[in-house]
């Protein structure tokens, strides 16, 4: 279900896993200005989720 906020977030992790450290760095900075510290947080953890996954797309 491509409408859900599960997908949205692994689409998110997946597409920030792919830039430099820089960039995903600044990225999750604007994430705790906008979203809070606890989004951050969990975008983080997506992305580290994703990376144990070996997704690459």
């Amino acid at each position: 279900m491509t409408w859900t906020e599960q997908h949205r977030a692994a689409c998110e992790a997946r597409t920030v896993m792919r830039w430099d450290k820089d960039r995903r760095n600044a990225y999750y900075r604007l994430v705790e200005q906008k979203r809070g510290k606890a989004a951050m947080q969990k975008l983080i953890a997506d992305v580290k989720h994703e990376w144990a996954k070996g997704t690459l797309i």
